[in-house]
This record gives structure tokens, sequence and C-alpha cells, in this order.
């Protein structure tokens, strides 16, 4: 709810002068959009912490994170994410191929088959280098048991 809300303001206000307008159309959408569920969500952590409905530790307001300490990361949930045939790369919108953290031969022979839904693609910068990690959904066909009456485990009395 909160992130509808942040993203709506924000469709509003990007047409006006506010110091990014003229270089927003430049850089992805989901760079913005990962920044507004990542606030929207720290809000509603923090709205929950107050009134007693999340569990744990008590939250505090969330802060500004400076560029510098903070992880920069950002998460592709939308476009064309393409494995490349290598095994270790990857091919996202608006930023072009990337190297890939573990190899990617498993997902590339699933992809090939047509089995796996690519859901998102999380791009990450950590000493100095750039990495990208994915999220895919993959359908399986269930497998019969081989005794579907027997019990498993141990029944204790």
């Amino acid at each position: 709810m909160v992130a509808a809300v942040a993203a709506k303001a924000f469709n509003a206000a990007k047409h006006t002068d506010l110091g990014f307008a003229a270089r927003w159309q430049d850089n992805s959408k989901e760079a913005y959009s990962t920044g507004l569920a990542n606030a929207a969500t720290a809000f509603d952590n923090y709205a929950k912490s107050r009134q007693g409905k999340r569990r744990g530790r008590a939250m505090g307001m969330p802060r500004f994170k400076s560029k510098r300490k903070a992880r920069l990361s950002c998460r592709f949930t939308t476009g064309t994410i393409r494995v490349d045939t290598d095994g270790r790369h990857v091919t996202l919108p608006r930023l072009g191929t990337i190297r890939v953290h573990e190899p990617t031969v498993k997902l590339l022979a699933r992809v090939q088959r047509g089995r796996p839904r690519v859901l998102s693609a999380t791009v990450r910068h950590e000493r100095g280098r750039w990495f990208v990690s994915s999220q895919a959904e993959v359908k399986r066909d269930l497998a019969r048991v081989d005794r579907p009456h027997e019990a498993v485990g141990s029944t204790s009395v």
C-alpha cells in the first residue's frame, strides 16, 4: 500500500523540475522502484513495530543511508532477462551484459528447454565488482512415492 502511494507520488513528480527530471529517463525504472519498495518496507516495519504488530525488538525510524556505506543493489523484475550461452554472463535491460557470481549452465539448459520462468535479477556492487543473482521458478513434475500408505518417521507413545 505504501509502495503504491510512493510510486504514484514519484510518477507525478518526475516530470516536474526536481533536479532529476532531466536524467530520470536515462536510468532504469527498476532503480527507482527498488528504492521506493525498500523505503516502503522500512516505514511499514517501523509502523508495525510501534503498533505492537511486529515480533522481535522494536524498530527505529528509518534513517538515510549514505551511498558510500550502504550496499549498492537494484532488483530487476520487468524486461527481458537473458542468460548468455557462455554460462557466466546475463544480459539485463538498460545495463547490458553482466558477469554472474555462479555459473549459469544449469539455468541456461533449462531456459533452452523452456522450463523455468525468471522472476527477477538482483544486481549488487561488492568489493569493486558488480554481480548478478537471479531468482527463477521451475515447474517440476510430481514424483510418485513408492509406498504411499506407509508412514515416514517414528511414532513414539
